[in-house]
């Protein structure tokens, strides 16, 4: 079968776009990309759950923290205790992965017997760098109103 010179340009037209396309896509330059979440992550403060959390809500603070020298480390269940102000609620608490996207993992918090104080728990999954920065939410009501408190901490692999 004989390919017409009408035909062959146009296979060449097409091979040469998907050439392009090809080489733009993996010759790019990636540091242009990784340099913005990398300035964002070196501005925010890390929490130390060990050392405790603070954060002014509802013109009250709420702390969390877990049992002194317990690391945040890869698929390692890590016991946390909130204490919220008079009064709050908890509506919702979620992680999410602040540098890569892990999902949303719901996080539950169950009262203690002592007031406003609640227990809970994180098991983080495993992520191929060294370290991941991730951020949990909680979403708290207090007399009628919403809002929200976020601590971003890092969770190392073992």
């Amino acid at each position: 079968m004989k390919l017409e010179l009408k035909r062959i340009i146009q296979i060449l037209v097409v091979l040469s776009v998907l050439t392009a396309a090809f080489v733009y896509r993996t010759l790019e330059p990636t540091h242009a990309v990784s340099e913005e979440p990398a300035t964002e992550l070196t501005n925010i403060a890390l929490c130390e759950f060990n050392q405790g959390c603070e954060y002014d809500v509802f013109g009250q603070q709420i702390n969390i923290s877990s049992e002194a020298n317990t690391p945040v480390l890869a698929e390692t269940p890590l016991p946390l205790r909130l204490t919220l102000g008079q009064g709050m609620t908890i509506t919702k608490a979620y992680l999410k992965g602040k540098d890569m996207f892990m999902g949303t993992i719901p996080v539950i918090f169950n009262a203690s017997d002592i007031a406003d104080q609640y227990q809970g728990e994180l098991l983080l999954g495993a992520c191929i760098t060294e370290s991941m920065v991730w951020q949990l939410t909680i979403e708290l009501d207090y007399l009628g109103q919403s809002d929200t408190a976020s601590f971003d901490f890092e969770m190392r692999n073992h």
